[in-house]
């Protein structure tokens, strides 16, 4: 799918004028991940604009979902200096994206790059994203769905790991938040569960 393509599927579930944050936001996550490959092979970006497409079957979604799904790694995966985001988006959305990355990094402003990160415990972002605005909680719920289509080229260990982090963590939260995403989750979870061999509950 190409950027026409995508603005016209989602041009009538926004508002006129945020369509132009998306579009910076979309320009942004290309540049933040344009030298990087997911597992497969493929390339960095089309995750982060299947993660917007899955939301745009919600009725719920808006400009904020889009943003975010764009840009909820630029942090975690990227190297951008930690008040761009709040320059060119907002308080709101920096924060959202801080809330949805598992580290976060300690950026050199001499230097221009990040020289360490800081990685939460697992109780902590979890945490924090059951608290987060609705929007936060549905782009990781998105983002999930589509790390679980993707995870076939995993180490089985690393497969079961995130099936119990599924289990525990964000199949609650896609129920509380819309029934077709949590059925989409849902599914996709127990096919792994099956293929796995994973036991729903287990937790071991």
């Amino acid at each position: 799918m190409d950027r026409e393509t995508f603005f016209d599927r989602i041009h009538q579930l926004v508002d006129p004028s945020e369509l132009i944050r998306v579009s910076h936001a979309y320009w942004l996550a290309k540049q933040v991940h344009r030298e990087q490959v997911r597992d497969s092979g493929e390339r960095y970006f089309e995750h982060c604009r299947r993660v917007a497409l899955n939301l745009a079957e919600l009725p719920s979604v808006t400009a904020s979902d889009f943003i975010l799904s764009f840009t909820h790694d630029c942090v975690e995966d990227g190297f951008m200096p930690p008040g761009m985001l709040r320059s060119l988006f907002g308080d709101e959305m920096a924060h959202a994206v801080a809330t949805i990355s598992k580290s976060i990094p300690v950026f050199d402003e001499h230097s221009l790059t990040v020289t360490s990160r800081r990685k939460k415990t697992s109780e902590d972002y979890f945490s924090g994203i059951a608290r987060a605005p609705v929007f936060v909680r549905q782009v990781k719920c998105s983002d999930r769905l589509d790390n679980l289509r993707s995870m076939g080229v995993w180490t089985p260990e690393r497969k079961k790991k995130y099936l119990i982090e599924t289990e525990m963590h964000i199949l609650p939260l896609a129920h509380d938040i819309d029934r077709v995403l949590a059925s989409g989750l849902q599914d996709e979870w127990q096919t792994w569960c099956d293929l796995t061999g994973y036991v729903p509950g287990s937790l071991v």
